[in-house]
């Protein structure tokens, strides 16, 4: 006598299939599945306040930790009103001075600073420090490119360390620039200028002395 095993059925919602028909379709799903890819996170570089090192943060991040030394890092925009109480910001966000605020004192470290108004103290930038107003600054500025806009005029007490620097208006101080400075049609530098590059644009004006950058000066 012989015996014939039934197979194992096994019942789904479209019917009933074998161990054997139920491995093949699982095969077959797995071949249908493809990996879903992380979603694509727009970033932005920042530096951290503390280290001096650069990290990259989600676009839209209004705080972080530094990567390297964990400190936090706020993201935030900051815009200056008229009688603003506040004189220290730190930010690597975008700071704005109103036209019509006159505040001194102040210590400022951001992205970028537009200076509509009159603001005296120390700025930090790492990205674009602009100015169009006329104003007296006491402290040191230090920026990737400082930006003097046809209306600015600015006198520099100390003095200016940057990375390059476009001058449209007037410009009275000292400057230090690892790159190039440029005088465009109608901007005036009236002090010393030390930089790898200076460029003077028809109707543009220099009275002062031009020196190499300080790791760039040769014996």
């Amino acid at each position: 006598m012989n015996f014939h095993p039934k197979p194992r059925i096994t019942e789904t919602l479209s019917g009933k299939l074998s161990e054997e028909e139920l491995r093949v379709q699982r095969d077959k799903e797995k071949i249908r599945v493809r990996p879903v890819r992380p979603p694509h996170i727009p970033t932005r570089a920042v530096v951290c306040y503390e280290c001096r090192r650069p990290s990259e943060v989600p676009l839209a991040a209004l705080s972080a930790k530094c990567c390297y030394c964990h400190a936090y890092i706020n993201l935030g925009d900051v815009t200056i009103f008229p009688g603003s109480s506040k004189r220290r910001i730190r930010t690597q966000g975008d700071v704005l001075i109103r036209s019509d605020v006159n505040i001194n004192h102040l210590n400022i470290c951001c992205h970028k600073l537009a200076m509509q108004g009159k603001g005296s103290g120390s700025f930090h930038c790492t990205g674009t420090m602009s100015i169009s107003s006329e104003t007296s600054i006491a402290g040191w500025i230090t920026a990737h490119t400082l930006h003097i806009e046809r209306r600015g005029s600015v006198t520099l007490r100390k003095g200016a360390r940057v990375q390059d620097a476009l001058i449209q208006g007037t410009l009275m101080g000292t400057i230090q620039a690892m790159g190039r400075v440029t005088i465009a049609r109608g901007g005036r530098l009236l002090g010393d200028v030390a930089a790898a590059e200076l460029v003077i644009e028809e109707g543009g004006i220099h009275r002062g002395q031009k020196f190499l950058p300080p790791q760039q000066t040769t014996a």
